[in-house]
């Protein structure tokens, strides 16, 4: 399984500042300059001391990230709103073990 990068984020534990690389050479610090991120999606790159940095970066399988983008153009050409692609969105989650289906069940008393 080939997994991506879908998101190059850390957590400063100083400041609490989150702060994202969102593409190739785009540094950014966080607002106290203890820790800064780099590299986007196509590499990742910490900069400070590493006690000091809460990874929040994700990765996805590669099959996944098509499943979601057939999801997305599924609902484009089918003329669904934002919420009916949204849902086609999180079927795909679904479908590649991705989501947290008690978060979405009725809650029973």
């Amino acid at each position: 399984m080939v997994m991506k990068a879908i998101s190059n984020e850390a957590e400063c534990r100083l400041c609490g500042d989150q702060i994202f690389s969102g593409h190739r050479h785009d540094y950014k610090e966080c607002k106290c300059g203890a820790i800064a991120v780099d590299g986007g999606l196509d590499y990742q790159r910490w900069v400070g001391h590493i006690g000091n940095i809460i990874d929040r970066s994700m990765c996805m399988s590669e099959e996944a990230i098509n499943d979601i983008k057939e999801a997305v153009t599924w609902g484009q050409t089918t003329g669904r709103n934002e919420f009916g692609v949204a849902l086609a969105v999180l079927r795909a989650l679904r479908k590649n073990n991705l989501l947290d289906e008690a978060a979405f069940k009725w809650k029973q008393d």
